[in-house]
């Protein structure tokens, strides 16, 4: 059975130790009560009480988890007891999270004491500094109750820490959720909301930290033992199986069985009732979820939370493929959850859609909490960007010293398209010219990336290189007329982890190093090795695995494999990601040096700072179209953020 560790002593909870009988211990103070199930249920029984026996894991986190018998569960009682009991308040202190990490130099100073005052007007609290500072002392609408009440806190996370090879991913995160409230998570790519979300979902361990769960602090083993404490997480992509029927998938893990075989009529019924919870009473639970459009499939992933008991749900950009009335048609569900006392931490870069769905907000940077439980409806909108920006990683861009004097077009692109990724994109980029592509992950920016390299076939518009018509949807015609990719997942798209760095660098011109069609290996190793010496690969010897790299320098070998030829134009899909700070500037360098030898490069890059640095002109992507074409030094992060964001272009936004 999958159980969740309850670790210590919860914030606000009773002085007097829990029994060791396995009885709850009564909740003092505005606790919640809790119980540690020690013995399993049966299906039978769970098909009965509505409990399930187990939860499903997501295919992306399978390999990571850990094996499922071997932790122990936490499991909240009913949540109206449980307020009728403490009166609504969770711990009685009303405390906001402090954060420690935030550096105080974040923002400018006056900016810094603009958004300070507009966040205590807004009700929530500005983190700049080792302090928290206090709200205004009023009941946030956020986090009062129908009847005025206080909501009780569910989730807590202090000071929490995740780390990985060379980047620290949360770096010290606040967070207070309550009950029945949309709480909105807010920052850039690469923030740290993902890696946030995994460790609310079980599929990381925090390094340090404390998360508190319903009173309770927890640790949560895997998935399943997130899911069975009632924390359910809907992915943007959505992981259903496309060949089960909708029951089938909301059960997935935990489906009710007698004698070792699925009840389908109780899989059915119980659907059913959730589906008419939803108000989608209307579909049929064996209906075979491939036929559903994506809004379907968004309830089918409701549906699967809410067949886990949730009392929280997180959602990740759940809009991102929805169309406008397929996002009300959402925000109704979401009402009607939290209504019910269920909480949602919602994730979205759309602003129009916080303000109108959102209680609160935590604001994200770099992996700290730069402001927390700010009022979605109320804080100005320079307020949420600002923090946004503020950074802690200081970007160091080389100088532009020997730009050519005039830019020869290497690359027009006319009038592309493809259906449900971008529209009527139209963009060039000259002899030694660097052209970044600023927008949220969603806006079609990658899609067009591989469209003009040839490893998606564009439906309209056409693709010119140096001024003759390149045959799309050809990899092999985009490479001799001289051009190459470094995509955004280096591991899975662009290296052969297991083979030497040589093999890796030649995969492209093999033709130039092979006799009577065998590769000429110390030909191989001699070309790799200049190339590794050029840009400084460490280390230099070309014989060891790929693997055995840094992030830093993986990325190296894949530029260097298109040094090898005859580039003249590169296309780089999120050249620095998962990339250290010293390595990065390396990076930068190489750019720069590849632009001053009249490659053009075409770049993306999910942080506005990075675009705006390295590139001569900037094309900004939202939605699928380009919203702006400008030179680099006209721009500005906040602009450009919200260009991306529509921002304070919103009609009817606090500005």
């Amino acid at each position: 059975m999958t159980e969740s560790t309850a670790q210590g002593a919860p914030s606000g909870a009773p002085d007097n130790p829990k029994p060791t009988n396995g009885t709850p211990a009564k909740a003092a103070d505005g606790a919640a009560s809790l119980e540690t199930e020690t013995t399993p249920s049966t299906a039978e029984d769970d098909a009965g009480n509505g409990k399930p026996s187990a939860a499903a894991e997501s295919p992306a986190d399978a390999g990571s988890t850990a094996d499922a018998g071997s932790t122990t569960a936490v499991k909240a009682e009913d949540a109206d007891a449980a307020a009728a009991h403490d009166g609504g308040a969770s711990d009685g202190s009303g405390r906001v999270p402090r954060a420690r990490h935030a550096a105080p130099d974040e923002v400018d100073t006056d900016v810094a004491t603009a958004t300070k005052d507009d966040a205590a007007d807004a009700g929530g609290v500005v983190v700049d500094d080792d302090r928290a500072a206090a709200g205004t002392g009023t009941v946030d609408p956020g986090t009062a109750g129908g009847d005025g009440a206080e909501r009780p806190v569910v989730l807590r996370l202090t000071d929490v820490v995740k780390t990985f090879p060379g980047v620290r991913a949360l770096d010290g995160v606040q967070l207070e959720v309550r009950a029945g409230e949309v709480h909105c998570l807010l920052g850039q790519n690469g923030a740290g909301k993902s890696t946030l979300i995994k460790v609310l979902s079980g599929a990381h361990q925090p390094d340090s930290g404390v998360v508190e769960w319903l009173g309770e602090q927890v640790r949560f083993a895997n998935p399943q033992a997130a899911n069975k404490a009632g924390i359910a997480t809907i992915y943007q992509e959505l992981d259903l199986v496309d060949d089960l029927s909708i029951g089938e998938n909301a059960f997935l893990g935990h489906e009710p069985k007698l004698a070792g075989f699925m009840r389908r009529g109780t899989i059915n019924r119980r659907t059913r009732d959730i589906l008419a919870r939803l108000g989608h009473g209307e579909i049929a639970p064996s209906r075979m979820v491939r036929t559903l459009p994506a809004a379907g499939k968004q309830v089918v992933s409701m549906a699967r939370a809410l067949s886990h008991d949730a009392r929280l749900i997180i959602m990740d950009e759940p809009s991102a493929v929805l169309a406008h009335d397929e996002v009300e048609n959402l925000f109704r569900i979401i009402r009607e959850l939290t209504s019910e006392g269920i909480a949602v931490i919602y994730i979205s870069h759309r602003l129009e859609e916080i303000r109108e769905i959102g209680d609160r907000v935590t604001v994200l940077k770099d992996g700290r909490t730069t402001a927390a439980n700010l009022a979605a409806r109320t804080t100005p909108t320079r307020e949420l960007v600002s923090r946004m920006t503020g950074r802690t990683i200081e970007y160091v861009f080389p100088e532009r010293t020997d730009k050519p004097p005039a830019e020869e077009e290497l690359l027009r692109v006319e009038g592309l398209g493809r259906e449900g990724e971008f529209t009527d994109v139209s963009l060039t980029v000259g002899k030694g010219e660097i052209v970044g592509i600023a927008g949220l992950v969603g806006s079609g920016r990658s899609e067009l990336l591989e469209t003009i390299f040839g490893a998606r076939q564009a439906e309209t518009g056409k693709i010119f290189v140096k001024g003759k018509a390149l045959r799309p949807g050809a990899v092999g015609a985009a490479v001799r007329a001289g051009m190459g990719m470094a995509p955004e997942e280096r591991k899975a798209q662009a290296l052969l982890l297991g083979e030497p760095i040589y093999r890796n660098m030649t995969l492209s011109t093999f033709s130039r190093i092979a006799r009577f069609g065998f590769t000429d290996v110390g030909k191989e190793r001699a070309e790799a090795t200049k190339v590794a010496e050029r840009l400084e690969l460490r280390p230099r010897d070309v014989r060891r695995p790929v693997r055995t790299l840094s992030g830093g320098n993986q990325q190296k070998v894949v530029v260097g494999r298109w040094l090898l030829g005859d580039t003249e134009l590169l296309l780089l899909d999120e050249p620095t990601r998962g990339v250290d700070v010293g390595a990065r500037a390396e990076l930068y360098q190489v750019i720069h040096a590849l632009a001053a030898q009249g490659v053009g490069v075409l770049l993306v890059s999910s942080e506005v700072p990075e675009v705006l640095g390295l590139s001569d002109r900037v094309v900004v992507m939202r939605e699928g179209r380009v919203v702006r074409q400008a030179r680099a030094e006209d721009l500005d992060e906040d602009t450009v953020l919200d260009l991306v964001m529509a921002g304070s272009l919103m009609e009817g936004a606090p500005a």
